[in-house]
């Protein structure tokens, strides 16, 4: 026990970084890893076709693609309920169970690699003319794995590709984290992690199902921070509690502290899934870097076998999100229906607006986003289409076809 503590403080000093990727106007969600309140469930069907065994069937809510790493038995919504719900979204690497070595001695139980790559093909229509980009892809590699007689597991990932505006180092590190297991129904992670700030600001972009994230995702979250926080999962509540420093990547690591809670009640969730699971929520992302900043956010989300509804809702008083540090009052909304039409094929729509100073007028931009998603083997070898149409106050209106795939190894 006391060897392995030491481990865990080594780890945490040594490894421990911020993260935070900047982007264009158009963010692209599959540069992102870490998930909260994501279930990843495989179908009957999948299940009997990929011999996947009861193990990965188990909901993960604190990690990423990693089956192996099953979590001390919790209580949660029932397992056949959700099936039936026929979600999409796993995101286990294709050979994980091939390649993931088990050790006999020493502090360590296993360790599982993985590698996961993402691109897109973007084409914009605009009064100007026609233009094609070809998005610079993502490639990242890591390890996951977990400590041996101690419900203790980690995580360690770097990406390959270099970040605009820093540098190759400070872009290098994204989740590099320890996870406690100590407590029922509570995770303890420790580290660099994603922050939940809105909830698709706070998961994992090989689970959002449309390639870009939506404008309050991409302006006030999807960033990462070094310090705590306590994940916790129960059949009628599921929260994200902690404490992480300020700063975006090795730039500006020792600016300040934040806090960042986010908290859904489940009304649904001792009916067995007979009527579905429905997940009303908020949270708080509070801090100071230079300036005082907060960000408020609501959010309402139902579930009902092939059918999903989701909205979200956040203002702020300053941000120090993916598009930077600002003092700027910001406000939006999205809202995002989606079908499954078969186990792999899904047809989905978002209303998306965005109004970056609200003590200014003319300052929305509304995005009208269709998308198609073909999943092969869940979201680890997945093929997506979406057709945007941008409407902006102070800018031409686009329209823009993107064409994306991921596969994660």
């Amino acid at each position: 026990m006391k060897k392995n503590l030491i481990l865990v403080l080594v780890y945490f000093v040594f490894f421990s970084v911020s993260e935070c990727f900047a982007d264009d106007a158009v963010y692209l969600a599959i540069q992102e890893t870490e998930p909260s309140f994501v279930e990843k469930i495989l179908s009957d069907d999948n299940k009997k076709n990929d011999e996947e065994s009861a193990e990965q069937r188990t909901e993960i809510l604190n990690e990423d693609f990693i089956p192996e790493l099953k979590a001390e038995k919790s209580e949660k919504e029932p397992l056949a309920a959700e099936i039936e719900y026929d979600v999409l979204y796993q995101t286990d690497s294709l050979f994980s169970k091939y390649v993931t070595a088990n050790f006999e001695n020493g502090p360590i139980e296993k360790i599982t690699p993985f590698f996961a790559y993402q691109g897109q093909f973007r084409f914009d229509f605009l009064d100007s003319g026609y233009s094609t980009k070809f998005i610079e892809p993502t490639a990242e590699l890591g390890v996951i794995g977990k400590f041996k007689n101690q419900p203790i597991e980690y995580k360690f990932l770097i990406n390959f590709m270099p970040t605009k505006g820093y540098s190759y180092l400070q872009s290098m590190f994204k989740d590099d984290f320890i996870t406690l297991k100590y407590i029922p129904h509570n995770d303890i992670t420790i580290g660099s992690f994603r922050t939940p700030i809105g909830v698709e600001g706070g998961v994992n972009g090989y689970s959002v199902p449309f390639i870009a994230r939506s404008q309050i995702s991409r302006n006030f979250g999807s960033v990462r921070g070094v310090g705590f926080k306590v994940n916790g999962n129960y059949s009628l509540v599921e929260y994200n509690l902690g404490m992480t420093g300020s700063g975006r990547q090795w730039k500006n690591m020792f600016n300040g502290v934040e806090f960042n809670g986010w908290v859904n009640l489940k009304p649904l969730g001792k009916t067995d899934g007979k009527y579905g699971v429905l997940k009303i929520g908020g949270g708080l992302n509070a801090g100071h870097n230079d300036i005082d900043y907060n960000v408020i956010g609501a959010y309402l989300s139902y579930k009902y076998k092939k059918f999903a509804f989701e909205s979200e809702y956040a203002v702020s008083h300053g941000s120090n999100g993916l598009s930077g540090l600002t003092d700027k009052r910001g406000q939006g909304v999205y809202t995002t229906l989606s079908y499954n039409i078969t186990k792999k094929l899904q047809i989905l729509a978002r209303y998306d607006i965005f109004e970056k100073d609200m003590t200014k007028s003319g300052q929305k931009d509304t995005e009208y986003t269709a998308g198609l998603n073909y999943y092969i083997k869940g979201s680890a070898l997945k093929f997506m289409l979406n057709y945007v149409f941008c409407q902006s106050d102070y800018k031409p209106n686009s329209n823009r076809i993107i064409l994306g795939t991921q596969i994660i190894l």
